[in-house]
């Protein structure tokens, strides 16, 4: 059986960023950024972009530290 290739939309790339693929699809795209620096550094920045929105939104442990109140 021949493994298909999926091809990595922009569109395809957003859903993988919101949690919105199939495992299939979200290993396609892993297997893709691990032969692709481009992609790497692409998914790496959404990560860390990610991140920061989530701490600014309160869900991290930044927000948390600051906004502790003094006893």
């Amino acid at each position: 059986m021949s493994e298909e290739k999926l091809t990595i939309t922009d569109e395809l790339l957003a859903a993988f960023l919101d949690g919105n693929v199939s495992g299939k699809e979200a290993k396609a795209i892993l297997k893709a950024a691990e032969e692709d620096s481009s992609l790497r550094e692409f998914l790496s920045i959404a990560a860390d972009v990610s991140e920061f929105n989530d701490t600014s939104k309160g869900r991290g442990a930044f927000h948390k530290s600051r906004t502790r109140t003094k006893n």
